[in-house]
């Protein structure tokens, strides 16, 4: 929770240096897309072989989630005593979030360098050694990883991981292919999964899939929260506990009165 608020401080210091901010709209686009209503509802498509299901009922929608809102408000109001513009605050904090996050990973590359690997995956490092020595005897790697590997994911295709990016893969494994060049063997390489056999098949600049754009946008507005706070002259008040009620009652905690 304190690393949340501090988040939220910094958040709200680097918008205005940016002078963003968010307007009643987006408030309220972050309220809906918390209950996962959506105003432009679709039919749901036709899948052949089955029976076709109704189009979603806007006015049924809105009230569901008409419904929903006013019950977790009320809720909050209970358990946390917050009153409604408290609640809707917190989401104006998170509709801001987006806007930065947006902001900080606008204009990111859509390409990136990106390495070919296959593995295998064994769980002592007496196996990893003895596949290596099968694989420096002229045995072929794809082979080994369809019969030996415990990468499930990968094993059927000769322990092919395809194409990736930075960052994809634990620390250990990084660094290991990162350091190569293609051709190269490696291992073996005991990672939190257990060993590892690596083969660099390829290294070259390629487009970035939606997934992995999304991990690099997100590695980037977590570098700046990172920077943004080890930069920020933080104090933290040691007098919340007079916020506290002495004692509370289950109701103040949102538990069911006992009876």
């Amino acid at each position: 929770m304190l690393d949340s608020l501090i988040a939220i401080k910094l958040v709200k210091q680097e918008a205005a240096r940016r002078n963003l901010s968010v307007s009643d709209d987006d408030v309220q686009q972050q309220i809906y897309q918390f209950f996962g209503y959506a105003t432009d509802a679709t039919p749901v498509p036709a899948v052949p072989g089955k029976t076709p299901q109704a189009a979603p009922n806007a006015t049924d929608l809105a009230q569901a989630f008409e419904a929903n809102r006013d019950n977790y408000f009320g809720q909050a109001g209970v358990a946390a005593k917050m009153t409604q513009a408290d609640v809707v605050s917190t989401f104006a904090e998170q509709a801001l979030q987006v806007k930065l996050y947006n902001a900080l990973t606008a204009n990111l590359p859509a390409q990136a360098e990106q390495i070919h690997a296959r593995h295998i995956l064994v769980d002592t490092l007496d196996k990893a050694n003895a596949l290596l020595a099968q694989i420096k005897a002229g045995k072929a790697f794809d082979d080994l990883a369809k019969a030996n590997s415990l990468d499930t994911s990968s094993a059927a295709e000769g322990g092919d991981l395809g194409w990736a990016p930075r960052g994809t893969y634990v620390a250990e494994f990084e660094n290991a292919i990162w350091n190569a060049k293609p051709g190269d063997v490696l291992g073996p390489i005991k990672t939190q999964f257990g060993y590892h056999l690596i083969k660099v098949e390829g290294r070259e600049v390629h487009p970035l899939s939606p997934a992995d754009l999304g991990r690099l946008r997100d590695t980037v507005y977590q570098q700046w929260l990172q920077q943004a706070r080890s930069g920020a002259a933080i104090v933290i008040a040691k007098a919340w506990q007079t916020f506290i009620p002495a004692d509370p009652t289950l109701k103040d905690l949102g538990l069911p009165e006992l009876k």
